[in-house]
């Protein structure tokens, strides 16, 4: 699940944790009630975040961020953040079987085996250049102002509802170009992880002619954190060609996301609703 990887599915694996876990919970099949919660990758190789490997690894790899949640009801969330190979969260279910706690995600391969201590998870996995790199998660709190659970979707650009939201129209001479949002969602989960969907377009006219026309469509996603009125979202991996920021700063008033970004033409104000 951690290892480095260019593929889509960057983590999909079976974990395997033992040592302490194992040491605790004897030779019981039930799952410890320690087990579940939230761990944050605090470490690889023993550099603190963000990791940069080695130039000897043969490719670049840069290690923002990692979350793992157990949850009570026996699945797990995944994500890391970093270079390109990064960048998604991945599902699956953990079940405790003899000595062995195991983590199954949505392909799983080569079992690794790692140990707990006291509130960190330790575990070792090759880089492409077959050493071992070892993973330090340690076990956090979630904030106390979470999200809920649902699904936001943008529902207004400066005021406009009428879909497709047109986010610009701007004309400089004969030529005259539009930006629309078909679609821009926000779905936020253990009070942790969120997933972005948006899709869009791009018009351009030339004397009132279609010259150009563009559309991109993606999902990305990452860990938020939040307080009394505000999230910030911290993206694992931006999506390719796209101007987002790694972290995109919102206020939260009653059941509505509010974004303000500063632009030469003024204030651009986007507003999610939950549906």
């Amino acid at each position: 699940m951690l290892r480095p990887s260019f593929t889509r599915r960057p983590f999909g694996l079976a974990v395997v944790f033992a040592g302490a876990v194992a040491a605790a919970c004897g030779d019981g099949v039930s799952l410890p009630r320690t087990a579940p919660g939230y761990y944050r990758l605090v470490s690889v190789n023993g550099q603190s975040l963000p990791y940069l490997s080695p130039p000897s690894i043969g490719a670049f790899v840069q290690i923002t961020r990692g979350d793992l949640v157990l949850r009570p009801n026996g699945t797990f969330g995944h994500g890391i953040g970093g270079s390109v190979g990064f960048g998604f969260v991945v599902e699956g279910t953990y079940r405790l079987s003899a000595r062995e706690l195991v983590l199954e995600g949505t392909e799983p391969i080569d079992d690794v085996v790692a140990r707990v201590s006291g509130d960190s998870i330790i575990f070792t996995s090759p880089d492409f250049a077959g050493q071992p790199m070892t993973f330090t998660y340690r076990r956090a709190q979630v904030g106390q102002h979470t999200m809920p659970s649902d699904r936001y979707r943008l529902s207004s650009i400066n005021g406009r509802t009428e879909e497709p939201l047109v986010e610009y129209d701007t004309t400089i001479g004969n030529q005259r170009s539009v930006g629309q949002v078909l679609f821009d969602s926000l779905m936020f989960s253990d009070g942790v992880f969120f997933r972005r969907h948006r899709s869009e377009s791009a018009i351009g006219y030339v004397d009132g002619d279609v010259s150009t026309v563009s559309s991109s469509e993606w999902t990305t996603w990452g860990a938020y954190e939040s307080g009394p009125g505000w999230v910030v979202l911290q993206y694992y991996s931006p999506p390719p060609f796209s101007s987002i920021a790694p972290r995109d700063s919102l206020s939260i008033a009653g059941d509505t996301l509010v974004r303000r970004t500063a632009l030469i033409t003024g204030i651009k104000e986007d507003r999610y609703t939950r549906p």
